[in-house]
């Protein structure tokens, strides 16, 4: 299968190469439950990859599901959860977190659940899709059960172009793999183009194993306001991901659509 547009060995190899990336990204999931007072409990981790969040959190004492469509990625995020000794308070299982019933069992009710980086917007069909799975998931949620996502949004991206250019060009090498990335954005219709090239380093040489060419719609926080409203939630927090200035712009080159994204909170009503 493919994932993205990569296929599933590429994917999970990008996936482990950003692993440590997860520290900083669980820091602000922490954040937040402390505020709220998810001090332990229940977490699904919508679209969770190789357990990036997941493992970090059961390490925190949370017991936590993920969900994620890619087998292979579900197969090592349960090789990680037993490397680090949390295969008690995790469960990884295939399946599309848009069929959530399919998955999960009714009497299952959790604090917290996670949906990060794994939205990719169509446009108004994607606003009823996730309409309708935030609708689902609240009737898994506990009594104000919190809902934290992660995306890129179509403010922060013009004003991520406007203080830093460059991240509409950039390029990465980790894991063997040297991963240049072009971005375009079309301010008419909203939409982000992208070419990825990822070569393979071998004797000295590279070469190339994919070329992925995208199109997303970027929607606005207000856009995502409005479907997390209509669907049983209640925003209580948006914060940007990432607070960059020129002296610590280097830090966040390794992930630069961390510049133009946003963590929101809502709490079911």
């Amino acid at each position: 299968m493919r994932v993205y547009g990569f296929n599933e060995e590429l994917w999970v190899r990008l996936l482990e190469a950003h692993w440590n990336s997860g520290e900083r990204d669980v820091e602000t999931i922490l954040r937040v439950l402390r505020k709220f007072g998810v001090e332990e409990g229940e977490i699904i981790d919508l679209g969770c990859g190789i357990g990036r969040l997941s493992i970090r959190l059961a390490l925190r004492g949370y017991r936590v599901l993920g969900i994620d469509l890619s087998p292979l990625c579900v197969m090592r995020a349960k090789s990680l959860a037993r490397h680090y000794g949390v295969e008690n308070r995790t469960k990884f299982i295939v399946g599309d977190y848009y069929d959530l019933e399919k998955h999960v069992k009714e009497q299952k009710k959790f604090h917290a659940a996670l949906n990060f980086q794994t939205v990719s917007w169509k446009g108004k069909e994607t606003a009823e899709k996730l309409a309708k799975l935030y609708l689902t998931l609240s009737r898994f949620m506990e009594s104000g059960g919190l809902l934290i996502i992660q995306e890129v949004c179509r403010e922060l991206l013009v004003k991520a172009m406007l203080e830093a250019p460059t991240i509409l060009r950039w390029f990465k090498e980790y894991n063997g793999l040297l991963y240049l990335n072009k971005w375009s954005y079309n301010p008419k219709t909203s939409t982000l183009a992208s070419v990825k090239r990822i070569y393979e380093e071998s004797n000295r040489h590279y070469r190339l194993v994919a070329e992925i060419r995208r199109e997303s719609y970027l929607p606005s926080i207000l856009e995502y306001r409005s479907v997390l409203e209509s669907s049983g939630w209640e925003v209580v927090n948006v914060n940007p991901s990432v607070r960059v200035n020129m002296e610590n712009f280097g830090d966040y080159s390794e992930n630069p659509w961390l510049l133009y994204s946003f963590t929101l909170t809502a709490r079911k009503r």
